[in-house]
């Protein structure tokens, strides 16, 4: 393809085929896409891969996620490809993540190099053991897995598209705070509310308007889930929905303990119930859109 398409785009050079951006993008550096032994540069197997998404799969969109420091690298692959082919630049994103340490260092495996998920899982898992094996008020024997990955994908999306990524398990696994655990002990509090009302009640929920009760905080963070999953969607920035669910998680826990949900006395009962409902429903959608498991029971 490169070669198809020399000199009306790429321009020999020394024995090797380079492409030179317009004089007007200043931020795009000369690449060579084939060196001078005849090879295929990382910029022309990039270019390839294009020519293979699109004929085989002809995607809505194709998105290359890479570190950030490939910035320059997709700048100058997407330039060249525009000039080839036009509707491919325009089906296509580059999106970066930054670089993962665990506990402030950089992560290194056995052997030196980068470490397996296999491994960090392996360690994280063994940091929830440790941190939770004492706890008399949440069991986590049942789902520790859950817990962890949990923990780690929380980490991870919580940070900003392209930015550094620190996972330290004294607050990535902590039950209280922004983390992973901390919404999903969230969720599951929320549901086991709606369990022990059901067993008082058989129908909880009737049709009733409470056209007196105070709006809470907690309805005001709901009623703005739709419009965080858009933005979130729009501007590909997951961080949005970790950081609405923190605040919905935060909402409702200062609600649940200055409030007595289920008491039959109380006329805004099942009003209460439907608001626990709604935050459960919403923490667990949210969760989903992250990836994230919900257990049963912590």
């Amino acid at each position: 393809m490169v070669l198809e398409n020399t000199p009306a785009i790429f321009t020999e050079s020394e024995g090797a085929v380079v492409y030179i951006p317009e004089e007007t993008k200043k931020y795009i550096n000369t690449a060579v896409f084939i060196n001078s032994q005849g090879n295929p540069t990382y910029e022309a197997k990039d270019l390839g891969l294009l020519d293979l998404k699109f004929e085989k799969y002809n995607p809505d969109l194709s998105i290359f996620i890479t570190d950030h420091q490939q910035i320059s690298h997709f700048a100058v692959v997407l330039d060249a490809v525009e000039k080839i082919n036009k509707s491919w630049v325009e089906r296509s994103i580059h999106r970066t993540h930054g670089r993962m340490t665990f506990k402030g260092q950089k992560m290194s495996s056995r052997l030196g190099g980068v470490p397996l998920v296999a491994d960090i899982l392996e360690t994280v898992l063994a940091e929830v053991f440790e941190r939770t094996k004492n706890r008399d008020t949440v069991d986590t024997r049942e789902n520790p897995e859950a817990i962890a990955v949990g923990a780690l994908k929380f980490a991870i999306l919580r940070a900003q598209a392209g930015k550094n990524i620190d996972f330290d398990p004294e607050t990535s696994l902590s039950f209280e705070g922004d983390s992973g655990p901390y919404l999903q002990y969230t969720g599951v509090r929320a549901n086991s509310v709606l369990e022990k009302a059901g067993k008082i009640s058989a129908e909880i929920f009737p049709a009733t308007t409470f056209s007196d009760t105070p709006t809470t905080d907690v309805e005001k963070i709901l009623a703005r889930f739709p419009e965080v999953v858009e933005n979130s969607i729009n501007n590909w920035a997951p961080h949005y929905v970790t950081t609405y669910l923190c605040e919905l998680a935060q909402s409702f826990n200062s609600w649940y303990a200055h409030t007595q949900i289920i008491d039959e006395a109380n006329p805004n009962m099942n009003y209460n119930l439907a608001i626990t409902k709604s935050v459960a429903q919403v923490m667990q959608n949210g969760l989903y859109l992250l990836g994230i498991t919900l257990p049963e029971r912590m």
